[in-house]
């Protein structure tokens, strides 16, 4: 993220936007990109977007999770064999 935030302040990024931050939820020391964000700092100020990860938290993503994981049991019970196994070995 320092990277980004120099390259930033110098001129070579317009905006940025992040997904995935180092550390979730941030801890000290916060990195500069996301203290000036909090600090609405002009040179950062409508220029970030930051999407933490809860997006989950939905009632369509409720559904799906449901949905994926009667399959996967489904699967798993009487077959065929399921997706996305770590250890397709097991079965």
């Amino acid at each position: 993220m320092a990277t980004q935030c120099a390259h930033w302040q110098r001129g070579h990024l317009v905006g940025v936007g992040l997904d995935v931050l180092p550390v979730e939820p941030p801890v000290e020391p916060i990195p500069e990109l996301l203290r000036a964000y909090r600090a609405r700092e002009p040179w950062c100020e409508g220029r970030l977007i930051i999407t933490p990860h809860s997006a989950f938290f939905t009632p369509e993503a409720w559904d799906d999770t449901r949905l994926k994981a009667a399959e996967t049991m489904r699967a798993a019970l009487v077959g065929p064999r399921p997706q996305n196994v770590i250890t397709p070995e097991m079965f």
